[in-house]
């Protein structure tokens, strides 16, 4: 698909959108601890911010990942980027499953999905699993955020 080319190789952010429009949900982020997954929850508060809604940050919980410390790493590094952007109201939540699967069904509700290329493997292809499952199942729109070359729509 020419989207899905066109994500993997932009050295910017690349919007993905839908045929049918949106709800008016929150700003959907996920958040994977890597530097990459940073990249996409600083750009996912400036949007949040734009927009003037509110932003939801997941942390997918792997089988064999402490819950409690994972929770304490999406907080951290929530807080990390909320002090700059005081004004946008935040939920942050650890979900355990598949994180393509839990993504794709929490954008069922967002107005719009943001997710960085790769997550902790950044130099195994141009996009990730999670950013190619997305990309071709999310019901939301889709930023996939690289480059952070301008700002935010």
């Amino acid at each position: 698909a020419p989207a899905i080319q066109l994500a993997a190789r932009a050295g910017c952010p690349v919007l993905v959108a839908r045929r049918d429009p949106p709800p008016q949900g929150p700003v959907l982020v996920g958040v994977d601890g890597s530097p990459s997954s940073h990249q996409a929850l600083e750009w996912a508060f400036d949007c949040t911010r734009r927009r003037g809604g509110r932003l939801l940050a997941i942390r997918v919980v792997e089988p064999d990942e402490d819950d409690e410390e994972t929770s304490r790493q999406l907080t951290h590094s929530v807080d990390r980027y909320a002090g700059n952007h005081p004004e946008v109201p935040v939920e942050c939540h650890t979900i355990r499953g598949d994180p393509g699967s839990v993504l794709v069904e929490q954008s069922r509700s967002a107005q719009v999905a943001m997710i960085a290329p790769r997550g902790d493997e950044p130099g195994r292809g141009l996009l990730g699993a999670v950013a190619q499952t997305l990309l071709y199942h999310a019901t939301s729109p889709v930023i996939v955020v690289r480059g952070m070359t301008g700002t935010a729509p």
